[in-house]
């Protein structure tokens, strides 16, 4: 085993033991983006016909903490958040807003792990290194949505130039 895989040997067995608690967390406050209305039925109704939003939310949050404690497939990765993106694309987002809940699993993990025993884990006051290039890994995800905003919005557009064309 790596050196480096040592020393996140006993984070990732924490982050594990509350995989629970974090995904609540982490799709509370993911929500939290929403209207209260909306945010009550994201969270209440489980049919995927239904409510595919909450849905996707419930199917791919706990799946990306698993790839984060686990193997980092970034194909999978990337497969995740784009159908949570692109969700959230559409749904009058704007492209930070949309990748937004990414960093809040961030939070969620510190708040769940700011206990005595594990606050070596995280330790109070500055930000890490790592927060800069998890800014910019976000930053290119915007990008993306906004080309697939561009998308839907030429898709609409053209959409209301034939149903104009059709009444005239």
């Amino acid at each position: 085993m790596a050196e480096a895989d040592r020393g996140l040997a006993p984070l990732t067995r924490a982050l594990a033991a509350r995989k629970d608690a974090i995904v609540a967390g982490w799709l509370s406050r993911t929500l939290e983006s929403y209207p209260e209305r909306n945010r009550r039925f994201l969270l209440q109704e489980r049919d995927a016909f239904r409510n595919p939003a909450g849905h996707a939310f419930r199917e791919a949050l706990p799946a990306l903490l698993d790839e984060l404690l686990g193997a980092m497939d970034c194909a999978r990765i990337e497969a995740l958040l784009d159908g949570i993106v692109r969700i959230r694309a559409v749904q009058d987002f704007t492209a930070g807003q949309a990748v937004a809940f990414v960093f809040l699993l961030k939070k969620v993990i510190r708040d769940e792990l700011r206990r005595p025993a594990h606050t070596a884990f995280f330790p109070s006051g500055g930000e890490d290194k790592g927060e800069g290039c998890f800014r910019l890994k976000c930053f290119s995800i915007g990008i993306k949505i906004l080309q697939v905003l561009k998308g839907i919005r030429k898709l609409c557009i053209q959409k209301r130039k034939r149903d104009y064309q059709m009444w005239t």
